[in-house]
């Protein structure tokens, strides 16, 4: 899978060829912030065509820096997927300081 995932704090930005788009996707976030730390966290983005909020975000464990989390979970919703697959990029904010771009690169 050629999937690549980057983020700045909770700015993330993916990217991929559009058929490696099947929900749910599943690859590695290279995490970095400002105070220098740099780790690689399992990300899955899930689609839920009911859901009403554009992204979903949840971690694991839930109470702790988003830095030092084992799994991120990002979950869209139809408007977001129909942008994406549409015009092969969508970009989005979530909570105060998240933001999710998904951007196709064939």
């Amino acid at each position: 899978m050629s999937i690549k995932a980057y983020s700045t704090g909770l700015e993330i930005e993916v990217l991929g060829k559009k058929e490696e788009f099947n929900f749910p996707v599943e690859t590695v976030l290279n995490f970095r912030d400002n105070q220098n730390l740099r780790r690689e966290i399992p990300l899955i983005i899930k689609y839920n065509k009911n859901q009403k909020e554009t992204i979903e975000y949840s971690q694991s464990p839930d109470n702790c820096y988003a830095g030092h989390t084992e799994q991120i979970i990002i979950t869209i919703n139809k408007e977001y997927k129909k942008d994406l697959f549409e015009n092969g990029h969508n970009i989005e904010r979530f909570m105060s300081s998240g933001k999710l771009e998904i951007k196709f690169n064939d």
